[in-house]
């Protein structure tokens, strides 16, 4: 396939953060890889240009891609308008935000 915000579909670490992607279409991962991209953007702090992408970045993509597919297959977590029509709520996780903004270390004082 290609390179969907960060993460290259064609790469071993793809399947291994994500086993489950292997099983799905290429058209269906690409929209959660391109959902997962956009809302991993809108969350990271804004890089000074040509700052290279800390690697975590592409993990957090990997795992709010496998949290949106999760959550498009599970009960609950809905906010409902009919009997046809709910929404998900799945916002991004602790582990997809800590990737993105690590917290600094705060110094100990003795």
């Amino acid at each position: 396939m290609a390179l969907i915000g960060w993460v290259d579909t064609d790469s071993e670490e793809l399947g291994e953060l994500w086993p489950d992607s292997g099983q799905l279409g290429e058209e269906t991962l690409a929209r959660l890889l391109t959902a997962a991209y956009e809302q991993c953007l809108a969350y990271a702090p804004t890089l000074p240009d040509l700052d290279p992408i800390p690697e975590g970045w592409p993990v957090a993509q990997i795992y709010q891609a496998d949290e949106l597919w999760s959550a498009s297959r599970r009960e609950g977590d809905v906010i409902g308008f009919s009997d046809t029509t709910v929404i998900r709520v799945r916002p991004l996780g602790n582990t997809v935000k800590s990737l993105l903004r690590p917290r600094p270390a705060v110094p100990r004082l003795h």
